[in-house]
């Protein structure tokens, strides 16, 4: 079944006929951002906590035979774990850079001894700068280096943009790094393409060799504009849904916020079963 980009996307909760048809496939590949999506978006990331009834519902989902979960995300991967804690689940963390799930499915590359000096240096560079800019705050990440906003003043937020920015022109220029903006963050990565399309595809890839590509279908939810990186790769491939409502997305359909996540899932599991 081919899903084309579209200006507007579908709500998807007006289409359960699209819905069943794509889930009569034998195996399901459900991929799950969680700030936003599995989670409502919060002031800080220790505060994004899912709903007793979203974790029921991932619970069961983890243990459908059919259903092959991956929850990803741009936090890093040991703090993904620690939110979600179920097994069963493939984790992707830090947008894909670091992947943990069955032993022939694990992955963490990319990372050089010259990328993690970068970083360092940039890290206490940007601490110096920053800390007396209200509301701005650093997450280190290991493999990526979060700069966040969500509590600064539209003014702090252009301020502390700004200054990131000078301080990463020359790694930039020497293509030592690489930054993204998310919702309210700025992300310094390295400077490899590989973001959570490229993780999607890697991960179905070797779906689609275990059980054969025809016998799959994959859905892809998320809210964050990094998403849109895997609604770009998985068009014609997979149903991807935008949580929220979008000037402009690459997704198939939408969701209207981030509760009726639930309700997809709980259908999802209803179908299944």
């Amino acid at each position: 079944m081919i899903f084309g980009i579209s200006q507007k996307q579908k709500y998807l909760l007006e289409h359960e006929n699209i819905l069943n048809g794509l889930l009569n496939k034998k195996e399901l590949v459900l991929f799950l951002d969680y700030d936003g999506t599995l989670a409502p978006i919060a002031e800080t990331p220790e505060k994004a906590v899912m709903t007793q009834e979203m974790k029921e519902v991932l619970i069961s989902l983890s243990k459908h035979p059919r259903c092959h979960n991956v929850v990803i995300s741009g936090r890093m991967l040991s703090d993904l774990k620690q939110m979600i804690n179920l097994p069963n689940i493939t984790y992707m963390g830090n947008h894909g850079y670091e992947i943990e799930a069955r032993h022939d499915l694990n992955f963490k590359g990319f990372i050089t001894l010259q990328y993690k000096e970068v970083l360092l240096q940039i890290k206490k560079d940007l601490i110096n700068k920053l800390s007396s800019i209200r509301g701005v705050w650093i997450e280190d990440k290991g493999i990526i280096l979060t700069v966040h906003y969500r509590l600064a003043t539209e003014g702090s937020g252009k301020l502390a943009k700004k200054v990131l920015m000078i301080e990463c022109r020359d790694y930039l220029k020497n293509k030592q790094i690489g930054i993204i903006e998310g919702k309210k963050v700025i992300e310094i990565r390295p400077p490899i393409k590989w973001d959570k399309g490229e993780a999607a595809l890697w991960i179905l890839s070797k779906c689609q060799k275990e059980f054969g590509k025809d016998q799959i279908a994959s859905i892809y939810v998320g809210d964050d504009y990094t998403d849109e990186d895997a609604f770009r790769m998985l068009n014609g491939i997979a149903m991807t849904v935008k949580v929220g409502f979008p000037k402009k997305s690459l997704a198939n359909y939408h969701l209207k916020n981030q509760p009726e996540v639930l309700d997809l899932l709980n259908r999802i599991m209803a179908l299944k079963s």
